[in-house]
């Protein structure tokens, strides 16, 4: 129970990674106005997050082998507080920018720090569970920020239409609170106690999360790993050696890619798209937008169900064949739009409406499947590198979407979902030959 406790507290780090990603989408129409930016400004905005999350993930590796994985943990916890804050009460769009950014750091925290925390203090039997459980409610962070951008969302010409994003970004701080105080009474990672040399507080902490036979079996275990480990020290330049250079590259690659698929512009801009596909104002395409947040929690359970019952590999070639066709869809359904006229309008953007919905649907599929493919590839020696690297990849992807899209959704929305569709085969092709 107390192991439970101890992962449902500090998985609350997924939350927040979740949440703050997905509130930006409900405050853009928004801030937006009130703030009368174009197009460039709010990508700037929105991409600054991504940007404070590939910062804080380039650091935190050795910085969580330094300081510890919990102190870290309460650090990301304090910026997730004061990011909110400060994004909720920003007088113009440079200062929102800087906050965003400064919020992102703490997502790179959180995105390396508390998997890697919740790993090592878990018994072994239940690790996978725990580990998913931060990746569950990443996803139902994103459905959470919908339902309270929702929450705080008015229709146009109301009082307050102007600042109602303001409490959006407040609702943060309410979690990261949470986390903060619970982080005060959890115990540090074994793994980091008896790196320091402090085995008895490691035998402590082991004492309170495993059961009693496995005790000094688990703590031997430990001392004969790390023992292992400075002998056969691996560094930064060790990962691009050729026995680890093809999976650090088939893993890279698997985040890289999947990461251009376009599910990021979904999530950061998925009230814009619908307002493109005819939603009646920010509020109503808000709602639609909360489509999109619980179809998303919704397969995230179906793929943790499936995962260990159909294996890795088929769970991530079903989740690309999805996408495959549901890319192709959307790209079709605005390339007709025009073409049909106004009569099928309604038709096309109810289509394109519901073949989003689907592509984040089966977007879980392929990011459980390709998430726990990357993580087998890897040799268990090199993994805080690497780790780190495919990090760094998949976070400076979603940057690179972001940032590229939003211009480019008026003007050429079909050769986008096409080009996506396109990283997708590639991404399939490469992978199929490889068996985990």
């Amino acid at each position: 129970m107390l192991v439970f406790k101890i992962a449902a507290i500090a998985a609350l780090g997924g939350l927040l990674f979740g949440f703050d990603t997905g509130v930006i989408s409900g405050a853009i129409p928004y801030f937006q106005k009130g703030f009368a930016l174009d197009d460039s400004w709010v990508e700037l905005i929105t991409t600054s997050g991504l940007v404070g999350a590939v910062t804080g993930a380039v650091f935190i590796g050795r910085l969580s082998d330094i300081v510890g994985r919990k102190k870290v943990i309460i650090a990301a916890a304090i910026i997730f507080i004061i990011g909110a804050i400060w994004s909720g009460m920003a007088p113009d769009a440079p200062t929102l920018l800087v906050s965003r950014f400064f919020l992102g750091i703490a997502i790179g925290i959180s995105s390396f720090a508390v998997p890697l925390y919740i790993a090592e203090i878990s018994p072994a039997k239940i690790r996978g569970m725990h580990v998913t459980l931060f990746q569950l409610l990443i996803t139902i962070g994103i459905m959470v920020s919908y339902l309270s951008d929702l929450a705080f969302a008015l229709p146009e010409g109301a009082p307050g239409y102007n600042d109602c994003w303001r409490p959006m970004f407040y609702v943060g701080a309410a979690p990261a609170l949470v986390m903060l105080i619970g982080m005060f009474f959890l115990p540090e990672s074994p793994r980091w106690l008896i790196s320091k040399g402090y085995d008895k507080e490691c035998y402590d902490v082991l004492s309170k999360v495993e059961s009693p036979e496995q005790i000094e079996n688990v703590f031997s275990s430990l001392k004969e790993e790390f023992e292992l480990e400075q002998i056969n020290k691996v560094n930064w330049k060790d990962i691009f050696k050729p026995w680890l250079r093809t999976p650090l590259i088939i893993a890279v690659g698997i985040m890289f890619v999947q990461q251009f698929t376009g599910i990021n512009t979904i999530i950061y801009y998925s009230p814009k798209i619908f307002l493109m596909a005819g939603s009646n104002g920010a509020q109503a395409a808000i709602l639609a937008s909360v489509s999109v947040g619980v179809v998303t929690v919704i397969f995230t359970f179906l793929s943790l169900f499936l995962i260990d019952k159909i294996g890795r590999r088929k769970l991530y070639f079903i989740g690309l064949s999805g996408m495959t066709v549901s890319l192709v869809a959307i790209g079709f359904c605005f390339l007709f739009n025009t073409a049909f006229g106004a009569t099928s309008s309604k038709v096309q953007n109810f289509g394109r409406v519901e073949i989003t919905t689907i592509q984040v649907s089966w977007q879980k599929d392929a990011h459980s499947g390709g998430l726990h493919l990357k993580d087998e590839l890897l040799v268990i020696s090199a993994a805080n590198g690497s780790y780190s690297a495919i990090t760094e990849t998949g976070i400076l992807r979603g940057h690179l979407t972001g940032s590229f899209e939003l211009p480019q959704m008026p003007k050429s929305a079909t050769h986008i979902y096409l080009f996506f569709n396109s990283q997708d085969h590639i991404n399939y092709s490469d992978s199929i030959c490889f068996e985990v």
